[in-house]
């Protein structure tokens, strides 16, 4: 942090959040309050690392940039972890949004495959795509030798979402992970495309 100038309210604000949102996460009443755990919580703790990136820190626009993206990821993560987060207690679900379906968390928790329950789940999946499709640009915003590694994030974020997708109400009686083989190719084709960037341009006439 001292060598790159990053600053500090990052690392403050992550420890505030880390030790407030989540060590005493008790769900979200509505969107707003699933933007208030991103700002508390999520947002500083990716700006924590991928701010190292900046000398001095990320600019406004850089720092947007990691929100839209943040706020993807965990779309895509509440999503993909449903059933284990049921399980543990945690609705990541807006209250408000079960009850613009008439959703019941017991129906949630009993992974009950009603029209109302898919419905649900099909709407969050749409926000969660439209928040990944507001993230296109991001590897413009990052230094080219983190472009591979954000460019897998972002890959893997879509893989698992179309999973989710898939899985419909199934993703709620099992976390919906990302298998083998597209994790496998999308690995592959990252490092190939990182070598190719660093390929020495031919000087032959």
């Amino acid at each position: 942090m001292d060598s790159r100038g990053l600053p500090e309210h990052w690392v403050t604000r992550f420890l505030a959040g880390a030790a407030t949102a989540e060590a005493g996460f008790d769900g979200f009443a509505d969107e707003a309050g699933f933007q208030a755990y991103l700002d508390a919580y999520a947002w500083p703790g990716v700006l924590v690392f991928t701010g190292l990136q900046y000398q001095g820190g990320p600019d406004p626009e850089q720092a947007a940039g990691w929100r839209r993206f943040v706020d993807a990821a965990q779309r895509v993560d509440f999503l993909a972890d449903l059933h284990g987060d049921l399980a543990d207690g945690r609705l990541c679900i807006p209250l408000a949004r079960l009850d613009e379906h008439s959703v019941t968390r017991a129906d949630l928790e009993r992974a009950r495959d009603t029209p109302a329950v898919r419905a649900l789940l099909t709407a969050e999946s749409r926000r969660a795509r439209a928040a990944l499709d507001a993230t296109h640009g991001i590897l413009d915003l990052a230094e080219p030798g983190l472009r591979p590694v954000i460019a897998t994030m972002a890959d893997l974020m879509a893989h698992q979402l179309t999973a989710v997708e898939r899985a419909g109400a199934g993703a709620l009686r099992r976390d919906v992970g990302y298998g083998l083989a597209a994790p496998l190719r999308i690995l592959l084709r990252a490092a190939a495309s990182r070598k190719t960037s660093r390929r020495p341009t031919s000087t032959r006439r």
